[in-house]
């Protein structure tokens, strides 16, 4: 019960941190704009987007150092959590420099005419660039503090630091419009200051809070451990480099095929999605550190009911919002931005959906992690991802519309749950797939069905507006939770949650 009331806690903090930061990055967005103009910041956006082409690897490099952090939690063995900490350091600094070195040896090639930027902005571009490369450096340097974050349940903490950052990144935002120095360098090393100042924070928060962990390489460092984390965070890699490749690769072959408008529909689907998949990431951050220390203490039992419930959650929480903006995204779409490009509402409608479909394997894929043989995992899976772009390429050869691509996306999609199914069962015997499937799959799709009737007699009944808008988000939020309450949830999780109600309830008294 105690782990159960942790893990809603840390729900809740997560989520107000994620409204919290997305506020103020709003604010800080417009500041930033207004006072750099829109050429600067063009400029700017234009080489963090080149940089963040390996943000995957930092997002893999987390997950595979708390993997072996929680594990290690979970057996209670201090001097391990200590040894995987110093070894996880000693990796990243390795990677840390491979990537520096990585981007200044194709810095001649991005400034040499590939990137189009004017003459006269070339030497500002170029020191911009170092700028956010010393940001890359020490952003993935802070991996190791997050991890141990993560697998301590520390989400408090985790949740203030992020404000913080967002906040200092405001006042940068601010205080720029007063500095007497060219702006686009000024922000650029703001930027890359907060990153290490965030960095020095948590690894600072670490030394006083866990002192059971120290930083000392050369004492605690473990060759087979090292080499164990390695292998463990390049199948990782592989995993993650998939699921980058077939979103560029498809934005490359609807270039190829339709042109740069086609590539700006496109865009605005894969930003919408990442902002939904945001807040199912969220139920995951605060499920993982529990499933994965409970491999650790050899609860197989709970890891795999605990992987139900990721699941299950993950779908819910991602549809609650996705739902209602299939059904209105026209509207959506106008409203924000006014000219949309052709093919976007389709775009995001199925990209979407394809959301809800992965988010049926979180739990899966959160087992597999915990359990660590993951080789025949990222093989199998990263393969088939990657093979919707060659199916991409002969659709749109054959001359079939642009949305028939991402349809055969989500036909893999489907594939690839039933495969992750298959691997789950195979290598961890205890993992029932009848039950995954009859008390997870059907009665989330059945109360994902009864939503979409629902809204559908909504949008039937009232004229298009920002007030249907509101009544079919809340219509939604209330047809998922009820049906939830009522057919999903069993008692013991009831229980769970009226305690935490009552707790609330008592702290307002």
């Amino acid at each position: 019960m105690q782990a159960a009331n942790r893990v809603i806690i840390n729900t809740v903090i997560l989520y107000v941190k994620i409204f919290v930061c997305m506020f103020i990055s709003l604010w800080t967005v417009s500041i930033v704009l207004n006072t750099l103009g829109a050429s600067d910041y063009g400029l700017y956006n234009l080489i963090a987007g080149v940089i963040a082409l390996l943000s995957f690897v930092s997002a893999s490099l987390t997950v595979s150092t708390q993997r072996y952090l929680s594990v290690s939690v979970g057996k209670g063995d201090a001097r391990e959590q200590n040894t995987i900490y110093n070894v996880s350091i000693a990796i990243h600094i390795v990677i840390s420099i491979l990537i520096v070195i990585l981007f200044e040896l194709f810095q001649p090639y991005l400034f040499d005419g590939f990137l189009n930027i004017e003459a006269d902005r070339i030497d500002t571009a170029v020191l911009l660039y170092q700028l956010m490369i010393l940001g890359v450096f020490f952003t993935i340097m802070s991996v190791p503090a997050d991890s141990v974050l993560n697998a301590k349940e520390n989400m408090l903490v985790f949740s203030v630091i992020s404000i913080i950052e967002s906040v200092l990144r405001l006042f940068l935002a601010i205080l720029l419009r007063y500095s007497p120095y060219n702006l686009l360098v000024t922000y650029g090393a703001g930027m890359a200051l907060i990153t290490i100042v965030v960095a020095a924070i948590k690894y600072i928060y670490i030394t006083f809070k866990y002192t059971e962990i120290k930083i000392a390489i050369i004492k605690n460092f473990d060759k087979l451990c090292f080499k164990d984390m390695l292998f463990f965070a390049g199948w990782n890699t592989f995993g993650a480099m998939a699921g980058v490749g077939r979103i560029q690769g498809m934005a490359i072959i609807f270039n190829t095929f339709l042109g740069t408008i086609i590539n700006a529909a496109w865009g605005i689907a894969i930003q919408i999605n990442g902002v939904m998949n945001y807040f199912s990431a969220t139920i995951q951050k605060s499920i993982n550190p529990q499933l994965m220390s409970s491999y650790g203490t050899g609860n197989i039992p709970r890891m795999v009911h605990l992987s139900y419930l990721l699941s299950k959650y993950s779908v819910l929480l991602i549809a609650m919002v996705s739902i209602p903006l299939i059904a209105e995204m026209p509207y959506v779409l106008r409203l924000w931005l006014t000219n949309v490009p052709d093919n976007t509402v389709m775009f995001v409608r199925l990209i979407l959906v394809m959301s809800i479909i992965n988010q049926c394997s979180a739990g899966l894929m959160s087992a597999l992690q915990a359990q660590g043989n993951i080789k025949l995992y990222q093989l199998l899976v990263g393969t088939l991802v990657l093979v919707n772009l060659p199916i991409a390429y002969l659709v749109l050869h054959n001359g079939y519309a642009p949305y028939c691509a991402v349809l055969s996306a989500i036909v893999i999609d489907v594939i690839a749950l039933f495969a992750r199914l298959i691997i789950v069962k195979k290598q961890i015997p205890e993992f029932n797939t009848g039950k995954f499937v009859a008390g997870v799959l059907l009665p989330v799709l059945g109360i994902l069905a009864i939503d979409g009737i629902c809204i559908y007699f909504i949008k039937h009944l009232m004229p298009e507006s920002i007030i249907r808008i509101g009544v079919i988000s809340m219509s939604s939020v209330m047809v998922i939770s009820l049906f939830t309450w009522y057919t999903l949830i069993d008692e013991r999780e009831k229980q769970t949650f009226k305690g935490i109600v009552n707790k609330i309830r008592g702290w307002k008294r």
